[in-house]
């Protein structure tokens, strides 16, 4: 099985719902994963997004801190889909080896970072996407005090979505 640990929005059961009906993916994919910690990094907002009006969740390196998330176990061939979901295609992240701690174990899984020349300065979150992670957070049962974390997070306005989910638009003229 392919680990894949997610912290962005792909905790939140209705966007993943969205984006893989229009991507054409199977969404029980990401129907079941497990609580995770992912120790030494902190949840950074800087990278910037036009689809999510704002800045998006990256994890930046910090031996102090700590992202809760969902460890997902994706058969093989279904890979691409996450390599896809996570911009891995477009040149937006990379794939990295981390180590989460999941029912009383450490696991070896794999998490996306945004690639260095997509990084700015950290700031407000994208209003949008910090409902979806609040959201998915409370549906995968992620710790109350990650809930709250996540609350306090200074974010921009929410912006309503520009069009579907993934950036895959059909115009009409």
């Amino acid at each position: 099985m392919y680990r894949y640990f997610a912290y962005g929005s792909a905790l939140s059961k209705r966007h993943i719902g969205e984006w893989a009906a229009e991507h054409g993916v199977d969404a029980r994919l990401f129907a079941r994963g497990m609580p995770a910690v992912l120790r030494g990094y902190r949840l950074a907002f800087d990278v910037e997004s036009r689809f999510w009006g704002g800045r998006v969740a990256n994890l930046a390196e910090d031996e102090e801190a700590a992202v809760h998330g969902v460890l997902f176990e994706i058969p093989p061939p279904a890979k691409d889909a996450v390599l896809r979901k996570e911009g891995v295609a477009t040149g937006l992240s990379e794939e990295i080896d981390v180590s989460v701690e999941a029912e009383g174990k450490r696991i070896a899984a794999k998490a996306f970072v945004a690639r260095p020349e997509k990084r700015g300065e950290p700031g407000p979150a994208s209003g949008r996407l910090l409902a979806y992670l609040i959201e998915g957070a409370q549906e995968r049962g992620l710790p109350d005090s990650w809930v709250d974390h996540l609350r306090k997070q200074a974010a921009d306005a929410p912006q309503p979505p520009p069009g579907p989910v993934g950036l895959k638009l059909d115009r009409k003229r």
